[in-house]
C-alpha cells in the first residue's frame, strides 16, 4: 500500500531561527565562539542548544557531535555537588538532550545506540521529568524497535507512550496513535490500524492545535487504509481531503504524497490513465519539494503503469531513471542520506535540483511528447557522433580492422559489438529474466597484506582467468571485476531458456576449482583464497556506459540481491535466492539445503538455499 513510511519522532525542541542564510552563518560563528571561550558550563550548554536548533536538519553529522558534547557536560555537572539551582537547570536540559540524541541516532539508522540512549533518557525522565517528556521517550523507543522489525516491542513502548499522555491530550498522544497504526499497517491488520488513525485524527482536528500538516498526513493514511478495506468512496474522500489541506498550506511534499496515494487508488480500481495523471502530478511536486525518495518511487510506478498498457518506450525511460536514482541512493552514505533527503528539502533543494537537472520530466507528459522526442533525437545524434569518433580513434591506434574488432569483442558481447558497428550506438534493453552470479574472496584484505603486489596480481589473475574459461564453457557473459569480486550473468544480451542451469553449473565449477586449488596450496604450505558465491534470478537493464572506455554493464535490484546472496553465504558454498530456487527446485540435477530466512543488508529477511549437484548412482 505504501512505498514510503513516515514515523513520527518527538523532538524536544524546534528550530528557533528563521533567518537568511547569511544571518544563520553569523549566528553559528557566534555560538561556536561562545562554546570555545565561555567559562561557565551553563552558558556553553545554552549555546549548544541554540546551535543544535539551527543545524539539526542541515548538518546532522555536526549536530550529533554537539548533542554528545552537551550530554557530556550535563553528566559532569550532575555528578558534581553544584547548587540546587544549577542542578535543576542541568536536570531539565539533560533529559531533552538525551531525547534528541536518541532521535539523531535513529536518523543515522544506528538503532542500537538509539535504544541505549532511549533507556538512559527514560530513566532520567521518569525520575525528574513530567508525563509528556516520559511519553516522548517511550514513543521514540518504539520507533527504534520498530525500525529493527521488532513490532511486538515497538507496540509495547507506543502503548506506554499513550498511557503517560492520555490525560494531557498533547500531540504526542496523537503521534503515538499514528505510530501504532503504522505497525498494524505493516502487518496488514487494517481494522486495528484504522481505529488508531481515527483516534489520532480526533486530536489533530481540535481547534486549539495548529497541526494542519499532521492532520493532512493522517487523512492520507486513513484514505489508504480504507482503500485496502475496499471502501472506495470513503477512501477517496479522505485522500482528497488530505490533498486539499496540503494545498492550503502549500506543503509540496505532502501534495506529492497525496497524488501518489491517489495514483495507487486508481490503479487498484483499474483506471490506468487517471493513475498515470496522478503519478505525473506526484512527480512534479516531489521534484519541487526536493524529495528524491518520492521522485524515485514515482518513476517506478510510471514504469509499471506504462508497461501495463504496452507503452514500452516510456516504461523503459522511467525504469532507467528509477534504477539510476536507486543506485545513487544506495551508493550514498547510508547513515544519513535518507534523513537528509527526506527532511532537509529546504537546505538541499538546490543541490537536488542540480543532481536531477539532466532528467527530462517532460518525456512523460503526453501533451509535450513530440517536442521531447525532437530533443531526444538531438541528444542521440550527439552520442552517435561521440561513439563514431571513439571507433575511428580505435581503428587508427591499432592500425587494422582485425585488431580493432578483436579489441571490441574483448570488451563487449558479440551481439552488442555488432549492433555498435552496424548502428554506431547501442540501445539499453530491459531483459525480463537473467541469472546474476557474484563471487568474493574471504579475508582478501588480510591476505593481500602478506603478499607482494606482484604475487597478489598473479594469484587473482590465475583465479579470474579460470573463471573466465568456465563462463565461456557455459556461454555466460562476464560483466566485470571489482577488486576481488567477480560478476557474471547468464541469459544476456540474447535471452536464453537455459541461463539458470548455465549459471548454477558455472557457480559449482568455480567452487570446485577453488577447492582443488586450495588442496594444492595446502600441500605446498602456501596461502590460498576461500570463496563465497551468490546467485539470483530476475530482470535487469543492460547497456553500455562510458564515453572513453566502453563497458557493458547491468543495473537493477536483481544485481543488488545477487550481491546480498554472496555476502550472506558461507565459504565454499553456492548460496541462491528463493527466486532462483523456484525455477530449478524440481530439477533432478541438484540437491538443496534450505537456510530459512536470513537477514540481508538493506533487504530485510530473505529465503536462501545452498545448492549442490546431485550425486549420480552408477
Amino acid at each position: 500500500m505504501k512505498q514510503l513510511v513516515t514515523i513520527l519522532l518527538i523532538f524536544s525542541t524546534l528550530p528557533s531561527f528563521a533567518n537568511s542564510d547569511d544571518s544563520l552563518i553569523q549566528s553559528i560563528d557566534s555560538l561556536e565562539t561562545i562554546v570555545k571561550t565561555a567559562s561557565h558550563d551553563t552558558t556553553i550548554v545554552k549555546a549548544l542548544r541554540e546551535w543544535d536548533n539551527i543545524i539539526y536538519i542541515s548538518d546532522p553529522k555536526k549536530d550529533l557531535e554537539l548533542l554528545k558534547e552537551a550530554c557530556s557536560i550535563c553528566e559532569k555537572n550532575l555528578a558534581s555537588h553544584n547548587s540546587k539551582k544549577v542542578n535543576l537547570f542541568f536536570r531539565q536540559v539533560y533529559g531533552n538532550f538525551l531525547n534528541d540524541l536518541g532521535i539523531a541516532y535513529i536518523n543515522f539508522n544506528d538503532y542500537n545506540n538509539a535504544i541505549i540512549i532511549g533507556h538512559k533518557a527514560l530513566k532520567h525522565q521518569v525520575k525528574y521529568g513530567d508525563s509528556i517528556h516520559v511519553s516522548r521517550v517511550y514513543n521514540n523507543l518504539g520507533v527504534s524497535y520498530g525500525k529493527q522489525g521488532e513490532h511486538k516491542s515497538a507496540l509495547k513502548y507506543y502503548f506506554y507512550a499513550l498511557d503517560y499522555a492520555k490525560d494531557t491530550l498533547d500531540p504526542v498522544w496523537a503521534d503515538a496513535q499514528n505510530n501504532i497504526a503504522l505497525v498494524y499497517v505493516d502487518r496488514k491488520m487494517y481494522p486495528q490500524a484504522l481505529s488508531h488513525y481515527l483516534k489520532s485524527l480526533s486530536i489533530y482536528e481540535q481547534k486549539n492545535y495548529n497541526q494542519k500538516r499532521n492532520l493532512a498526513s493522517t487523512c492520507n493514511e486513513i484514505g489508504e487504509v480504507y482503500s485496502e478495506l475496499d471502501k472506495n468512496e470513503i477512501a477517496f474522500n479522505y485522500l482528497q481531503r488530505a490533498l486539499d489541506i496540503h494545498n492550503s498550506i502549500d506543503d509540496k511534499k505532502g501534495i506529492s504524497k497525496d497524488y501518489y496515494s491517489l495514483a495507487h487508488f486508481y490503479l487498484k480500481n483499474g483506471e490506468i490513465q487517471k493513475a498515470i495523471k496522478k503519478t505525473i502530478s506526484s512527480l512534479k511536486y516531489a521534484n519541487l519539494s526536493g524529495s528524491i525518495l518520492r521522485v524515485k518511487e514515482s518513476h517506478k510506478l510510471l514504469y509499471e503503469l506504462y508497461k501495463s498498457i504496452g507503452k514500452n518506450k516510456k516504461a523503459l525511460v522511467n525504469y532507467e531513471i528509477f534504477i539510476s536514482l536507486q543506485d545513487s541512493i544506495e551508493s550514498s552514505d547510508s547513515k544519513y542520506f535518507a534523513y537528509q533527503q527526506d527532511l532537509n528539502f529546504v537546505y538541499q533543494k538546490k543541490k537536488l535540483a542540480d543532481s536531477l537537472h539532466h532528467v527530462n520530466y517532460l518525456e512523460i507528459e503526453r501533451t509535450t511528447h513530440i517536442e521531447n522526442e525532437k530533443k531526444q533525437k538531438i541528444k542521440l545524434i550527439a552520442l552517435l557522433f561521440i561513439i563514431s569518433l571513439i571507433i575511428i580513434i580505435a581503428v587508427v591506434i591499432y592500425k587494422s580492422k582485425q585488431k580493432s574488432e578483436q579489441l571490441l569483442l574483448n570488451i563487449l558481447p558479440k551481439e552488442v559489438a555488432q549492433e555498435l558497428k552496424k548502428n554506431g550506438f547501442v540501445t539499453s534493453k530491459l531483459i525480463e529474466s537473467t541469472t546474476v552470479l557474484f563471487t568474493d574472496f574471504k579475508g582478501f584484505t588480510a591476505l593481500s597484506e602478506k603478499l607482494t603486489p606482484k604475487q597478489l596480481v598473479m594469484e587473482i589473475n590465475h583465479c579470474f582467468s579460470a573463471f573466465d574459461q568456465i563462463m565461456s564453457n557455459y556461454g555466460i557473459e562476464k560483466i566485470k571485476t571489482i577488486g576481488d569480486s567477480y560478476m557474471a550473468a547468464g541469459g544476456l544480451p540474447t535471452p536464453t531458456n537455459t541461463h539458470v542451469n548455465d549459471v548454477l553449473s558455472a557457480a559449482i565449477d568455480i567452487r570446485d576449482f577453488m577447492a582443488d586449488l586450495a588442496k594444492q596450496k595446502k600441500l605446498k604450505n602456501e596461502f590460498f583464497f576461500e570463496i563465497r558465491i551468490g546467485v539470483h534470478t530476475g530482470p535487469v537493464v543492460a547497456g553500455i556506459v562510458g564515453l572513453k572506455k566502453f563497458q557493458y554493464d547491468i543495473w537493477g535490484d536483481t544485481v543488488n540481491i545477487a550481491s546480498r546472496m554472496e555476502s550472506s553465504g558461507s565459504v565454499s558454498k553456492v548460496n541462491i535466492s528463493e527466486s532462483t530456487y523456484e525455477l530449478v527446485k524440481n530439477s533432478n540435477l541438484y540437491s538443496f539445503t534450505p537456510r530459512g530466512k536470513i537477514k540481508a543488508k538493506g533487504k530485510g529477511e530473505m529465503e536462501m538455499y545452498y545448492i549442490e549437484k546431485r550425486s549420480v548412482n552408477i
